[in-house]
């Protein structure tokens, strides 16, 4: 992902690969396994390098944690294949000078070997792109990346439902994060997500990452579901504006946060607690999508009722 600055080192090494690597594979777990964790992502009974792709990428992408590396014969059929996901930026690198460029340029953060090079030049390749850190250069070029990738995607697939970003809380979600991928306005759906359901004061460490924002220049303005008697008081706590009754997912209360907050769509991300309103909202409306853990447990009604589709609509994408 773009916010991954820094070099790969001691991050979760997602490893994938067809079966052309297969009678290598143990040296290559073994060079790996010097960076950091090396999880082997691949079906045994299909080593296919786009089977390899999928479950790789899938488990990379909104992880700046993790690192995918994928190997085929030319690397040219793994690295097609992991591009076709938001969020992947996959390099095939035939030298070390390719690695380091798209470390230093690209921040790429899934590396494609080609098994026909020879173990000793990928070990040195994989060296490299592990050790090189992104130098932080053209930043708009990869925010441009990720607007590309917001107004490409099909929103009529099960994936209309499935988040940029994920978070534990708006408190994690930082400036570096936002600045990285251009944007410079964030639409924050209330209930669940910046304060609890039944709540009525905002926690000081919510307080602080506003200020955080705003002294960034990153504006914030809540865009929530519940009428005005719950949304104003909340919104003055933290000197915000709102758009009350925003009947998310449809569009009309997000085109009135976007006004509020006077930004096009590409520079603003949505951030809330629930696939079927804000999220799917959000990538309705062509938004980063950025989805946080619930604040509390005690939610309305209608949020309980949807929690278990959520839940299997979760399930079956981590399947697949």
């Amino acid at each position: 992902m773009i916010d991954q600055l820094g070099a790969h080192l001691g991050k979760q090494i997602v490893f994938g690969y067809d079966r052309h690597l297969l009678p290598e594979v143990d040296g290559y777990l073994a060079h790996l396994g010097a960076y950091g964790i090396v999880v082997t992502d691949g079906d045994p009974d299909r080593l296919h390098y786009l089977t390899a792709a999928e479950r790789v990428c899938r488990r990379v992408r909104g992880r700046p944690d993790a690192v995918g590396v994928l190997a085929c014969m030319t690397g040219i059929g793994v690295s097609i294949a992991a591009n076709k996901f938001g969020g992947v930026y996959a390099a095939r690198c035939l030298s070390v000078a390719d690695a380091e460029l798209a470390r230093t340029t690209n921040n790429a953060n899934v590396l494609c070997l080609a098994v026909g090079s020879g173990a000793a030049l990928n070990e040195t390749i994989v060296d490299a792109f592990m050790r090189t850190p992104y130098r932080g250069r053209k930043l708009d070029e990869l925010a441009g990346l990720r607007r590309l990738e917001r107004w490409t995607r099909d929103d009529a697939r099960p994936g209309a439902t499935e988040p940029d970003l994920r978070f534990a809380c708006v408190e994690q979600i930082d400036v570096p994060t936002l600045a990285s991928r251009g944007i410079s306005g964030v639409l924050a759906d209330l209930d669940g997500t910046l304060v609890g359901d039944r709540q009525h004061d905002v926690a000081s460490s919510v307080t602080a990452w506003v200020d955080g924002l705003r002294t960034a220049g990153i504006d914030v303005c809540i865009v929530s579901n519940s009428g005005p008697a719950r949304v104003a008081p909340l919104a003055a706590m933290l000197d915000v504006p709102y758009v009350a009754h925003a009947a998310k997912p449809l569009r009309w209360g997000i085109d009135a946060g976007l006004r509020a907050l006077a930004r096009p769509a590409n520079d603003v991300a949505l951030v809330g607690d629930q696939l079927f309103t804000d999220v799917w909202g959000g990538r309705r409306s062509r938004l980063l999508t950025i989805l946080v853990t619930p604040r509390s447990s005690d939610q309305a009604l209608l949020t309980r009722l949807k929690r278990p589709i959520e839940r299997l609509v979760e399930g079956v994408r981590a399947a697949g």
